[in-house]
């Protein structure tokens, strides 16, 4: 039980290689034009301050029920384990999120290849470069030490875990399920162009919508959906009490 949570760690950041100014690329313009589905956190770090340092969390946390719930075996198991990662990072479990989430998370599907891609934006290369080395290291630790594949594509090293596939180049994580979708983001990374979801018209009306000040925001292609049979019905309608 005391390697579950590094182990799950593992899904948030692997190794990869830094290549040109891809610190400076934007997910939208990473994503295939064919994505379907997509949605954002720009900023975790103050999601998470928005929830954790909430007058609300004292009060939540002086009731029984809750001091019950940390008292139990499963909760003090999961304790150890995020202290154990706290150890081998070098920092608390809250700085460690807001350090590799600093500059958002994004998703997206996409139709053609029927993937889903998951991109991190982290402080900086340095930062995801620690996570890389120690958490790769956690996982030697574990039952199953020889669990993470690797690989390479066009000099970024890939690795796989489960069917689940990871990458980094410079402080972009990307996590996805079919090779040929991360290939398809991999490619925007390395060269900066390429169609992508930023030039679907769709969706370019839908984001000149968006608040400035969201703190998540979500875009569906319905029309693409539709005529592809996955979501016939979904918004067909109106309704005067929306």
């Amino acid at each position: 039980a005391m390697y579950r949570i590094p182990l799950v760690a593992l899904v948030l950041v692997v190794a990869g290689n830094s290549i040109g100014t891809a610190a400076d690329r934007v997910a939208t313009k990473l994503l295939p034009k064919s994505t379907v589905l997509y949605a954002e956190i720009p900023n975790p770090p103050s999601l998470l301050s928005a929830i954790f340092d909430h007058p609300l969390r004292a009060k939540i946390e002086a009731l029984e029920p809750y001091k019950q719930a940390i008292r139990t075996e499963g909760y003090r198991g999961f304790l150890t384990g995020r202290k154990f990662v706290e150890i081998q990072l070098g920092m608390e479990w809250r700085e460690a999120l807001e350090t590799l989430t600093a500059h958002g998370i994004y998703a997206g599907v996409d139709a053609e290849t029927e993937g889903v891609a998951i991109l991190v934006h982290a402080k900086d290369a340095e930062s995801l470069e620690l996570f890389k080395t120690k958490l790769l290291e956690l996982t030697k630790l574990g039952k199953n030490p020889d669990q993470i594949k690797q690989g390479d594509y066009r000099g970024v090293t890939a690795y796989e875990a489960d069917k689940t596939k990871f990458a980094v180049v410079d402080d972009w994580l990307l996590i996805t399920n079919k090779s040929e979708t991360g290939k398809e983001v991999l490619d925007r990374l390395i060269d900066g162009e390429g169609d992508s979801l930023a030039d679907n018209e769709g969706f370019q009306v839908a984001l000149s919508k968006r608040p400035a000040d969201a703190t998540g925001w979500a875009f569906a292609d319905l029309k693409t959906l539709r005529e592809a049979g996955v979501a016939e019905k979904l918004f067909a309608g109106e309704t005067e009490n929306p």
